[in-house]
């Protein structure tokens, strides 16, 4: 494993751990959905994630918590301005963890160690786990496929109004 992975992955432990006070592994919070920590265990393996959504909803959701540390802050490996206020987020699988785990807490309530909040507003939160969570589902674990990863793409459109009956 190269350095910046293994920085990356210490980054995200240390995180989760001074987060919720607790150790990265087994984190899950009394109110996470259903299949998190499997969720959070693919993310770690895979090698970069792309999402799509307004650039609006990445700045809610990229910084994680109140405190000044930078270990808290999702580092995309890259972000790329798209036209119409669109943003094309790229994360390594472990920034993912980290970014999941924050999402979950701000979504369902947690705290950390010190009483402090997620510092990302709970609908926002919740509409980007639902957004990341299926395409976590749809990874399947086996080292050195050539599976590629779909893109998170949020950007939710109204549903077309049935037309009046003749």
């Amino acid at each position: 494993m190269n350095s910046t992975i293994k920085r990356a992955c210490a980054t995200a432990a240390l995180a989760t751990t001074a987060m919720f006070g607790t150790a990265a592994c087994g984190s899950q919070l009394p109110d996470s959905p259903e299949g998190h920590e499997e969720r959070v265990r693919k993310a770690a393996g895979v090698r970069v994630f792309s999402i799509q959504c307004s650039k609006d909803l990445w700045n809610a959701t990229r910084n994680g918590w109140y405190a000044t540390e930078d270990a808290y802050d999702i580092k995309p490996m890259k972000v790329t301005d798209e036209a119409g206020g669109v943003v094309t987020v790229e994360l390594s699988g472990p920034a993912m963890v980290v970014y999941l785990r924050v999402l979950d807490a701000a979504a369902h309530g947690a705290k950390d160690a010190s009483g402090n909040a997620p510092n990302i507003d709970q609908v926002f939160a919740d509409r980007m786990y639902r957004a990341v969570a299926p395409v976590l589902d749809s990874i399947s674990e086996r080292g050195g496929s050539t599976q590629t990863i779909p893109p998170v793409i949020v950007d939710d459109i109204p549903k077309p109004t049935p037309s009046p009956s003749s």
